[in-house]
């Protein structure tokens, strides 16, 4: 009985150490704060109802919305800025026409020894209200310096020339010549007159909306 006992109290033991390893490994997978804000940070400013605007030549060319700022301090020549509750910019043509809009759940503005980062995380939507084109993914960067915006997530791309989706995009910063790194499953409509048009299926379709 006494071996006995002693196999069921190893049995025992076993059991638990891969409960507590499952419940350690599940935990570690959780999506942390520490991803957009690092722990031990000094909160040094908070902003309710954030509204900036950027202007050209006399016309607003962009607008930027918030429900929440808080501004990170890590040290004296770094910085972060973080929007957990939406955020939304506004981007306008040389006219002063609304033309691109970009939203999502949370932004982060980062600024170390003067360069300066933007990201934007979660059902991120960019929409060009010109070209009537929509683009879907769930993480977006903003490069200022080339004027760009990019992302190496999944993409789905809406306009009236047809849907495009793969992963990886990249385009100005007004989302007008949006190009898909690597596309698949898209289609295209081709019209033939003005009452019939017919749907494409391509896995590497090249529709319009790429400006090479």
């Amino acid at each position: 009985m006494n071996g006995l006992s002693r196999n069921i109290n190893k049995i025992v033991m076993v059991v638990c150490i891969i409960i507590y390893a499952t419940i350690t490994v599940s935990c570690t997978h959780k999506i942390s704060d520490d991803a957009i804000v690092p722990k031990k940070l000094e909160l040094v400013q908070t902003v309710v109802d954030m509204k900036a605007y950027k202007s050209q030549n006399s016309k607003i060319s962009m607008r930027m919305e918030a429900k929440l700022m808080e501004k990170y301090k890590v040290s004296n020549t770094e910085s972060y800025d973080i929007f957990p509750k939406k955020f939304k910019v506004y981007g306008y043509d040389s006219y002063g026409k609304l033309e691109t809009e970009i939203r999502a759940d949370v932004a982060k503005h980062t600024l170390n020894k003067g360069e300066e980062e933007w990201a934007a995380f979660g059902n991120v939507v960019i929409t060009n209200f010109i070209k009537k084109e929509r683009i879907e993914t769930d993480t977006l960067y903003w490069d200022q310096k080339r004027k760009m915006i990019y992302t190496h997530s999944f993409v789905k791309i809406y306009s009236p020339d047809g849907f495009m989706q793969g992963y990886g995009m990249k385009s100005d910063e007004r989302a007008r010549n949006a190009e898909l790194i690597r596309p698949f499953d898209s289609f295209g409509i081709i019209k033939k007159d003005l009452d019939n048009s017919k749907n494409v299926n391509s896995a590497n379709f090249n529709s319009p909306l790429l400006n090479r």
